[in-house]
């Protein structure tokens, strides 16, 4: 095996220094970038990056994870009226009409939120549609569920934002009502340097949302042309939430997946 020239170990070190540096610093541009936009903005970013989530029918027919079945059998009642928040093309829709419930589905991506109506009218399945941010939503009525796709909790930007839905969505359940949350959940959440100058970016510039620890910003492919948010929660600030939103932890199907009820009152 031939011997590599004197001075190119040294060189590839030193581009290899390099490309971390540029790397690193282009992640803190991005989160600075994000952190002084508004909320608006961000939220358009979001739908847009969901637009093309489980967009194929090998996708959209796939069905439930082993979990998501197991979650469904514990949770929801044959007969039920739930709220479906992120139904993206309707990957729950078929489980939960074949148990008799009453769906109302939220999306804000009209892209996914068409599939999932053409395909509930093919299969003869009666499911209102909300084309909206759930946070934004008119809710029509009560429910006995709501059932949060997917992990969709964790792509709601800024914890009171996120307290004040879970609020909202208690207001809304019927006696003995449930709140399904599933998340990106870990016990050390992400943080980082990124996350702590765009933080101290966005109050500077007096955004409408603030970046946090465990948030996680990553360039989306060139296509969309944005980014991808997404919260990963630790177990103790997911169970703060519940609380501060009025509700308690019922039971913990997994850490990304928790029943929440309204407290008892004393």
């Amino acid at each position: 095996m031939r011997d590599e020239p004197p001075r190119l170990g040294p060189i590839r070190e030193l581009g290899a220094r390099l490309g971390q540096a540029f790397i690193r610093l282009d992640r803190l541009i991005l989160h600075v970038d994000v952190a002084t936009r508004s909320l608006s903005d961000v939220k358009q970013s979001i739908q847009v990056y969901w637009s093309t989530f489980n967009n194929r029918p090998e996708q959209w027919d796939s069905g439930l994870l082993g979990w998501e079945r197991r979650l469904l059998d514990t949770v929801v009642r044959p007969g039920d009226r739930l709220l479906l928040i992120g139904c993206g093309s309707g990957r729950e829709l078929h489980w939960m009409t074949e148990r008799g419930c009453t769906i109302v589905g939220v999306e804000p991506s009209a892209e996914t939120i068409d599939i999932a109506r053409r395909e509930t009218r093919a299969a003869g399945a009666a499911v209102e549609f909300l084309h909206d941010f759930v946070e934004d939503a008119d809710l029509p009525g009560t429910f006995d569920v709501c059932w949060f796709s997917y992990f969709s909790y964790s792509y709601i930007p800024d914890r009171r934002r996120r307290v004040a839905l879970l609020a909202r969505l208690a207001d809304h359940l019927r006696p003995g009502g449930r709140i399904v949350v599933t998340c990106h959940c870990q016990q050390n959440p992400p943080r980082s340097r990124a996350v702590a100058i765009g933080r101290f970016a966005g109050r500077v510039w007096r955004c409408d949302w603030e970046l946090a620890d465990g948030d996680e910003i990553v360039r989306a492919p060139s296509e969309f042309r944005v980014f991808h948010y997404q919260h990963v929660f630790s177990p103790d600030e997911l169970a703060e939430e519940s609380v501060a939103a009025g509700l308690a932890i019922a039971e913990r199907c997994l850490p990304e997946a928790v029943v929440l009820r309204r407290k008892p009152s004393r």
